[in-house]
């Protein structure tokens, strides 16, 4: 009787253990030095199918946001929006379920520059340090005419 009540609570711990080890090990992780402000970051993957484009934040008002993430394989674009004016974007081919994804984004600061380290289980394209890029004028403007309504 003695070793089923410690088997039960091993058991039980375990799966406590377990639960607290899938919280930590969700699909999304976004870090950053003091230097940067994660509340004027977005994160966004967008599938496009013809003229039909599906906008699915994943990181926005400095909060992971995982309850859209894709559900099948296919073809998206990842793009980053620092501040509203450093920017980048790239396709990215998620091969098998995304289920299995963990995407890992550190973002920091060196010589003036925004830099973000990526690392990715499905896509190994994504594993690499990017530098976010200022907008170009002729952008800024199409993007401030859309905000006026012009």
């Amino acid at each position: 009787m003695k070793n089923l009540v410690l088997l039960l609570l091993t058991l039980n711990i375990s799966s406590v253990m377990g639960q607290n080890l899938n919280k930590r090990n969700d699909k999304i992780q976004v870090t950053s030095t003091e230097a940067i402000d994660l509340n004027e970051l977005c994160i966004n993957l967008s599938e496009e199918l013809g003229w039909h484009t599906t906008m699915i934040p994943i990181f926005h008002d400095g909060k992971v946001d995982q309850s859209h993430f894709p559900v099948k394989a296919g073809i998206y674009n990842l793009t980053m929006n620092y501040r509203d004016s450093l920017f980048y974007k790239e396709v990215v081919l998620c091969r098998f379920d995304p289920e299995s994804e963990k995407l890992s984004f550190n973002f920091y600061e060196e010589n003036q520059r925004v830099f973000c380290r990526i690392t990715s289980i499905q896509a190994p394209e994504l594993n690499k340090e990017i530098v976010l890029s200022e907008l170009d004028e002729e952008l800024k403007e199409l993007i401030d005419k859309l905000d006026s309504g012009d």
